[in-house]
């Protein structure tokens, strides 16, 4: 029994000789081309440099062809090595009773694979012919005729992809041609379906993102329509996904294909059809995620007659709406996937509903901050946009969530207070609210003057502030030791008493310096000690001068 360096030296002298043959086969191949072919086509076609354009393609073509023999040659070595094959046995067995017994059927079988390797040819002129053909057509179509870029990558994969199968198919169709031997025929087989199908996905990848660019474009028009499609032009947002989710399609599909062709019936033939399924159903619950919350946000619009308050309830009940249609939608997804890959979701819904059991009487807390705001939503206490002071803190409603509440203060700083925590709100913003000014006039000044000048004032701006709702009354607060402390109290619109009450201050500082009142002021009285010295003492405001 030979060593196996034997049968491999063996097997590259056999393959070795083939290979010359088949170099030597090229090169007369194109020394037929310039001396034979190419004088015929210049009486065919007369045009300058088109009959050696051809002839240079055809004898470019011959040397690629003995490069891909060459390399199927070496494999083959490689290969019959591995199963223990004497190549040379094999072809000298082949040469006696083949090649020398029969020569008609040899030259018969030759003359075959010529016209396999012509046909292929010319199926790959004329779709080199026919998809700039395409391509001009559908460069007429509105939607790619501004997207010339992507379509003609898109076209340039495709002709790459249909390069390589007619190239490998001719090559298949060749070996069935040549051997019925398995040992040579499978592994081209198995290139020829990774190559093809890697080739043809890319291809099908640039075409999908292509069509999904335009689609989306398109959906954007829908938006201003009045029609239930008006909510696909929302869905701008899912455009990077969809063409991702198409990628992960496309890929898994042609790699189950190409195993399933390779080593058929493995377990991977029905896992890459379930990995479809489940991307398929996560990519439909975002979809419907992304309407669903589109028609949350249509249905509590505020409309133009609304009022203030039904507008902040709709801003306030929105985002609680879509979180909460969010997490079914989630949840019905990932049980339906698990379902898919084979696992019974009923065993860990229940384990779920235990383990929130068992957090729930953990964390107490938690679910306290959970019901207070399912309260303070349904009651409808404070919304967002509201002016409110929780505890310590005065400012604006910015999110009212299931569990915390959060507030920004005059400051700009962000409070987040868990709603559990929430004993006492005191509101700002419900019908209406006092804007208070108080100040002091000194003892000397007519009160009844103050008072006119005041509100012949403060009625006058009325129609400049339409956030003033009624009146404004004037009365006097105390008695204090060197003025009279007086307060202005001015209904006003919910949320506005700080803004009214910084204009209110300064139109009424206006308005006593218009009327020449002098503000309280403090004095000083000075007194003689028997000993000669003075002794300062401070008073209330004294009189103006």
């Amino acid at each position: 029994m030979e060593s196996t360096a034997d049968l491999l030296i063996h097997n590259v002298l056999a393959l070795g000789a083939l290979l010359v043959l088949t170099v030597l086969g090229a090169l007369a191949g194109t020394r037929l081309t310039t001396r034979v072919l190419v004088p015929l086509l210049r009486r065919v076609d007369e045009r300058e440099g088109v009959p050696e354009l051809w002839g240079a393609r055809i004898s470019r073509l011959l040397v690629v062809g003995a490069l891909l023999v060459g390399l199927c040659l070496l494999g083959g070595a490689v290969l019959a090595s591995w199963y223990e094959v004497d190549t040379s046995v094999v072809v000298l067995r082949w040469v006696r009773d083949e090649l020398l017994r029969d020569p008609a059927a040899i030259a018969w079988l030759l003359g075959r694979l010529l016209g396999v390797i012509f046909g292929a040819f010319v199926l790959h002129v004329m779709l080199r012919w026919a998809i700039p053909l395409a391509a001009r057509s559908l460069a007429t179509i509105p939607g790619l005729a501004r997207r010339q870029d992507e379509l003609e990558l898109v076209l340039a994969r495709v002709q790459i992809a249909l390069r390589w199968t007619l190239t490998l198919g001719a090559l298949l169709v060749c070996l069935r041609l040549v051997t019925d031997s398995a040992v040579v025929r499978e592994p081209v087989a198995a290139v020829t379906y990774v190559v093809v199908g890697v080739s043809f996905s890319r291809s099908i990848v640039e075409a999908a993102h292509l069509v999904v660019d335009v689609l989306f474009e398109l959906s954007e028009v829908l938006e201003g329509h009045r029609t239930p499609l008006r909510f696909l032009g929302r869905l701008q947002r899912l455009a990077n996904v969809t063409k991702r989710v198409l990628d992960y399609f496309v890929y898994v599909g042609t790699a189950t294909i190409v195993i399933d062709q390779v080593t058929p019936d493995t377990p991977f033939s029905d896992f890459g059809p379930a990995i479809i399924r489940v991307i398929a159903i996560l990519y439909v619950a975002r979809v419907v995620i992304e309407l669903c919350e589109a028609a949350v946000r249509e249905s509590l619009a505020a409309s133009p007659h609304a009022s203030e308050a039904e507008r902040q309830q709709r801003q306030t009940l929105a985002p609680i709406a879509t979180s909460l249609i969010r997490y079914a939608i989630y949840i019905v997804a990932i049980a339906m996937a698990l379902g898919e890959l084979g696992l019974d979701a009923s065993p860990i819904l229940a384990a779920a509903g235990l383990l929130g059991i068992a957090v729930g009487l953990g964390a107490q807390a938690i679910v306290s901050d959970l019901v207070s705001g399912f309260f303070i939503l349904f009651e409808g206490l404070f919304l967002v946009g509201h002016r409110v002071r929780i505890g310590e803190v005065l400012g604006e409603v910015e999110d009212i969530g299931v569990r915390v509440t959060k507030i920004r203060d005059e400051l700009g700083v962000l409070h987040c207070i868990p709603n559990g925590e929430i004993r006492g709100v005191a509101s700002h913003s419900q019908r209406y609210v006092n804007a208070v000014v108080e100040f002091g006039v000194p003892f000397e000044e007519e009160l009844p003057r103050v008072f006119g000048a005041l509100q012949a004032h403060l009625q006058a701006i009325r129609a400049r502030y339409p956030a003033i709702l009624d009146e404004s009354e004037l009365e006097v607060a105390e008695l204090r030791e060197g003025c009279v402390w007086l307060r202005v109290v001015t209904p006003v619109e919910p949320g506005q008493d700080k803004v009214m009450t910084d204009a209110l201050y300064l139109e009424i500082t206006t308005t006593l310096a218009a009327a020449r009142i002098a503000p309280p002021h403090t004095r000083a009285m000075v007194r003689l000690e028997p000993d000669g010295q003075r002794r300062l003492e401070g008073g209330g405001p004294s009189p103006s001068a």
